[in-house]
């Protein structure tokens, strides 16, 4: 049985070649031949600075949703660990609650240039 889905995320695979709709910092967007071709990626910058990628998606109360993301690095690079968080806000955005947090460990992203 196939489950079809809308994505409430604009831009989600970035696909303008732009962070047009998110809220970025220290983040570009290319489309380099990596793993995923013929798709844009966000990068996000590495090294000392911190860099962050966020939306605000509007939803339904008693809808059930599904968060999905590809993470790679480039390089061979140790990647710093990676947090995700998902928020949950009402319409004046006061804060409701926490849906996700979680992380994807210092040294666990695959390279995205040759799969390794």
């Amino acid at each position: 049985m196939t489950v079809l889905f809308t994505n409430l995320v604009n831009n989600g695979d970035f696909e303008t070649g732009s962070t047009l709709f998110w809220n970025a910092a220290n983040v570009t967007v290319t489309n380099l031949s990596v793993k995923k071709t013929n798709f844009y990626s966000a990068i996000l910058a590495g090294g000392a600075v911190d860099a962050s990628l966020s939306q605000v998606v509007f939803a339904t109360p008693g809808e059930s949703y599904r968060l999905s993301l590809s993470a790679a690095k480039i390089g061979s690079l140790v990647n710093p660990q990676l947090n995700i968080f998902l928020y949950y806000y009402d319409a004046t955005f006061s804060f409701l609650g926490t849906g996700l947090t979680t992380y994807l460990s210092a040294g666990t992203l695959p390279d995205a240039v040759n799969g390794t």
